[in-house]
C-alpha cells in the first residue's frame, strides 16, 4: 500500500467517489417524485415523453440509485477497515465507527422525530404536492 501523499490522494480520490454517488441517490430520489417512469419504467406513470425511453436507455447507469448506494457502501467500508489491514490497529477502526454513529446517527434520529411531528401536526403536506405535480401519494 502506499503512504504518504500518495495515500491521501487516494482517499481523496475515494472520497470524491462516493461524493458522486450519494449526488447520484439524491438525484435518483428527486426523479423518483417528479418523473416516476423514468425511473420504474412504467409508461402509465410517465409526466412526459422521455421519461419511460430514458428508464430503458444507456443513460440510466447516471442515475441509477441502487447501484450508487451499493458504491457508496463498498467504499465506506473499505475506509472504515484500511487501517486495520495497513498497520493492524482494531481500536481505530472501533473509534471511528462510534464517531461516525454518532455522527450520523444524532442528524437521522432529530430528522425522524421531525417527521414525526409534521405528521401528527398534518403540517406535511406531500399529498398536496402530489397533486400539483401529478405524481402518486405517498401517505
Amino acid at each position: 500500500m502506499p503512504t504518504g501523499h500518495g495515500a491521501r490522494d487516494r482517499t481523496t480520490s475515494l472520497d470524491g467517489l462516493r461524493g458522486l454517488a450519494s449526488l447520484t441517490v439524491l438525484l435518483f430520489h428527486y426523479l423518483a417524485v417528479f418523473f416516476p417512469a423514468a425511473v420504474g419504467g412504467h409508461q402509465s406513470l410517465a409526466h412526459l415523453r422521455f421519461e419511460a425511453p430514458f428508464y430503458k436507455s444507456p443513460l440510466w447507469f447516471l442515475v441509477n440509485g441502487d447501484f450508487s448506494v451499493s458504491i457508496f457502501f463498498v467504499l465506506s467500508g473499505y475506509v472504515l477497515t484500511r487501517d486495520i489491514y495497513r498497520n493492524n490497529d482494531r481500536r481505530t477502526v472501533v473509534r471511528r465507527a462510534v464517531g461516525r454513529l454518532f455522527r450520523l446517527g444524532i442528524p437521522a434520529g432529530a430528522s425522524i422525530v421531525l417527521v414525526f411531528f409534521l405528521l401528527k401536526g398534518n403540517l406535511y403536506f406531500i399529498n398536496s404536492a402530489a397533486d400539483i405535480t401529478g405524481s402518486a401519494s405517498f401517505f
